[in-house]
């Protein structure tokens, strides 16, 4: 399926203010069962075409639990693709996927695109939409913040299912909250972060 991003926004932010992407930047997590969870970026990889992407490896337990490719795309930080492990070949999505967008006001953002299985790939619709939020005070710091929603539908017909996602980035440091709702028929699955540990890079 063809990229369609479609943007209603002006006046933007500068959005790596709100997504660190240097590298050796490290953020932990604790989830609603108290569990912790790390994710760390690393050196930028070299995608081909002049293009270059930044690894965000995430770590449960001390084991990897994935590694998601980022860009900074026209003041949208955009996931373009995944890794099985650090080096390995990059396996990129069709078009890219935004996840964070900033502006002095309301930004808003619809994505078009596919996500694999194993029966081939399903269709996904992401409607998403940032703010200005409240002033956060964590880890000592009080910080600027930026609120998105976001409504997952992947699939279609009785087979589709919801993910509601209320995300709060702080500035100079990244995500430093997220609740999530997957919702497929009756059945619901909630699941939050929250940032206890910020260790900026170094570089």
């Amino acid at each position: 399926m063809s990229l369609a991003v479609l943007v209603a926004a002006v006046f933007f932010v500068p959005v790596d203010d709100y997504f660190p992407l240097q590298a050796g930047t490290r953020w932990t997590y604790e989830d609603e069962s108290k569990a912790l969870s790390v994710d760390t970026a690393h050196k930028p990889i070299d995608l081909g075409d002049g293009k270059t992407a930044v690894p965000i490896e995430t770590t449960m337990g001390g084991r990897p639990a994935g590694i998601v490719l980022y860009q900074n795309l026209i003041g949208t930080v955009c996931i373009v693709g995944f890794q099985n492990k650090l080096g390995a070949k990059a396996d990129l999505l069709e078009s890219s996927r935004p996840v964070l967008m900033v502006k002095e006001g309301k930004a808003t953002w619809d994505y078009y695109g596919q996500v694999p299985s194993p029966l081939g790939p399903i269709p996904l619709n992401i409607k998403g939409s940032s703010q200005p939020g409240p002033k956060k005070t964590l880890l000592g710091m009080t910080v600027d913040t930026v609120s998105v929603e976001m409504i997952s539908r992947v699939g279609v017909g009785s087979d589709a299912y919801e993910i509601r996602q209320s995300v709060l980035y702080g500035k100079g440091i990244g995500m430093i909250e997220m609740a999530e709702a997957t919702k497929a028929g009756r059945n619901s699955v909630k699941r939050t972060l929250r940032l206890v540990k910020f260790e900026p890079s170094q570089g």
